[in-house]
């Protein structure tokens, strides 16, 4: 008995130590896979993720080759595969739901029955009920009809026509928006389509060749042609409630980690090779550029709402003062957050106005472009000679690149650092020389850098940046508002002693005496409310001095204000 008793403990004993290493090693495992997924989302994007205890709800219909559904109830396709990839990078399962039709798809994402639409055209109604990610798919359509030489040229040629369409989908609201005289017969889905035109109820209807190819082969289907295309292209997006909008930023932000060749290798996979239209790299671009500027848009709305919770939120601690250092924390906390929600909406402002001025002359030359092409286009009678087209093509080309490429310099530009490094204080001048440079020569300013020295510095780049810039603007609007002759803006780098100086000097005759010392103090401001926050000098004084160890002082000279930031070289 005693015997047993040993061997029994003996046994429990070496399970346990089992037990608790296999723990220890899967538990150091899942904490570095699960650190390595989700290092693109931020500690709120996280928490949020996991405080969900149940799978997040996709919502689907079969549309090939974006959703097949198999006999034994399995889903395959492009957007399971996508869907796939985004469960792995967040984390979170999904669980999906299947509709019959498209309609009850849409109808079951206003109920907020599905949290996530797999892929959907986003549209100015839908956005009323979804978010949209950055687009995931892009497909042309074409005019299908039974009629074999029958050839339609633009979207005129089907005035007066039956077209049937899927009713609820996107390319029906911009049928009935701008061709209200197509004469539209509603179907249930594509195939339905089909089988009207087969049986003489409609004359043609409107799909992309990808589904169209399924449908046919699958219901054995004969005698349909492609009749040309249609002016309208699916760029689909994944849906999202939109009253909950951080399922919106984390799949956005789980859909960059998918690698270019990866989507590349899917879309090869169920058959959605990119055809060109008319220049398939300038289709990209454009679609790159509108991408950044609603992302621009829905950053503003976003800064804009926070800054009015906060708002709100000081207006409550402030009726309710009884426990004086408690509330002296919260206040502090809360005026802090505002001051950066604010200098930050300020920024995006200038981000803007920088933009507009960097994106003018290509959008001119671009106008005129199409104004010398739809001329040529109607003399020719509806023939344009290839070298006209290659030409065209040319000079669309350079000038959509030189847009993207403006976005791709201000998205580095102010892309946040998220640790320091070292930087060349020149290289960083010279970025934001040639951002600015445009605001200046615009109001006859001039913007003087005339020397150099290479010099390295240990910090946040984007950060100081962005404080210079600060600096610089100010000096703008007092030379705007002093309305000075001959306006200019001097900048002069130079080191010594171990330190490097950056002196920025403008000739509007300095800033008065009296509050000389109180420029740097949060929400003082010598402009109106409508054209200043109060805020812009205390940020840049907090970049500097908290974030850059360095100093930032100013004073007055014989010709206008010199402010002067210090550094010691790394």
């Amino acid at each position: 008995m005693i015997f047993k008793i040993t061997f029994s403990h003996t046994k429990l004993y070496r399970y346990f130590i089992f037990l608790c290493i296999s723990s220890l090693f899967y538990a150091s495992l899942y904490a570095e896979t699960g650190n390595q997924k989700l290092t693109f989302l931020n500690a709120k994007e996280i928490a949020w993720l996991k405080e969900q205890k149940t799978p997040l709800r996709v919502g689907i219909t079969q549309i090939p080759n974006q959703v097949l559904v198999s006999k034994n109830g399995n889903y395959d396709g492009y957007a399971i595969d996508i869907l796939n990839k985004l469960e792995k990078l967040i984390g979170k399962p999904f669980k999906y739901v299947y509709y019959r039709t498209w309609e009850d798809l849409l109808n079951a994402g206003k109920h907020h029955d599905v949290d996530i639409v797999f892929l959907a055209q986003q549209t100015e109604q839908r956005l009323h009920t979804y978010n949209f990610t950055d687009v995931v798919l892009i497909q042309n359509n074409k005019v299908i009809t039974t009629v074999k030489h029958q050839a339609i040229h633009n979207a005129e040629d089907l005035l007066g026509h039956k077209v049937a369409i899927v009713k609820g989908s996107a390319i029906s609201e911009f049928i009935k928006m701008n061709f209200p005289s197509i004469k539209l017969i509603y179907s249930k889905n594509e195939t339905d389509s089909l089988r009207m035109i087969l049986n003489h109820k409609a004359e043609y209807t409107i799909a992309e060749p990808v589904r169209i190819s399924y449908y046919i082969k699958q219901n054995n289907l004969h005698n349909l042609y492609i009749a040309g295309s249609f002016p309208y292209t699916y760029k689909l997006r994944i849906a999202t409630r939109n009253d909950i909008p951080i399922i919106n930023i984390i799949l956005n932000k789980a859909l960059e980690q998918i690698t270019p060749a990866e989507k590349k290798a899917l879309a090869l996979k169920w058959g959605y090779a990119q055809e060109p239209y008319f220049n398939q790299k300038l289709l990209i671009q454009i679609a790159v550029i509108s991408t950044v500027v609603l992302f621009f848009l829905i950053y503003l709305f976003m800064l804009n709402r926070r800054l009015t919770q906060a708002k709100h939120s000081l207006r409550e601690i402030n009726k309710t003062l009884e426990k004086r250092v408690a509330d002296e924390v919260v206040k502090n906390r809360e005026k802090d957050l505002l001051m950066l929600q604010q200098s930050r909406f300020a920024q995006m402002g200038q981000i803007l106005n920088m933009i507009a001025h960097q994106w003018r002359q290509p959008l001119s030359t671009i106008m005129s472009i199409k104004q010398v092409l739809v001329v040529k286009y109607e003399r020719q009678k509806g023939n344009l000679h290839p070298e006209d087209i290659k030409h065209f093509d040319e000079r669309f080309t350079k000038n959509i690149e030189q847009l993207s490429s403006t976005i791709d310099d201000f998205m580095n530009f102010f892309k946040p650092n998220k640790e320091k490094s070292f930087f060349s204080l020149h290289q960083v001048m010279m970025q934001i020389i040639e951002i600015t440079q445009p605001v200046f020569e615009q109001v006859h300013i001039q913007l003087c850098y005339p020397e150099h020295t290479e010099i390295s510095l240990h910090g946040y780049p984007n950060e100081l940046s962005q404080a210079i810039i600060n600096i610089l603007y100010n000096a703008k609007d007092a030379l705007l508002e002093k309305k000075v002759t001959n306006p200019k803006v001097k900048i002069k780098l130079y080191a010594g002693n171990g330190y490097v100086t950056l002196d920025i000097q403008d000739n509007a005759g300095g800033i008065p005496p009296s509050i000389i010392d109180k420029i740097f103090d949060p929400y003082f401001s010598t402009k109106d409310e409508k054209n200043g926050t109060g805020i812009g000098l205390y940020m840049t004084k907090m970049i500097i001095e908290e974030h850059m160890n360095g100093k930032i002082t100013v004073k007055n000279t014989h010709e206008g204000a010199c402010f002067s930031i210090k550094f010691k070289i790394a």
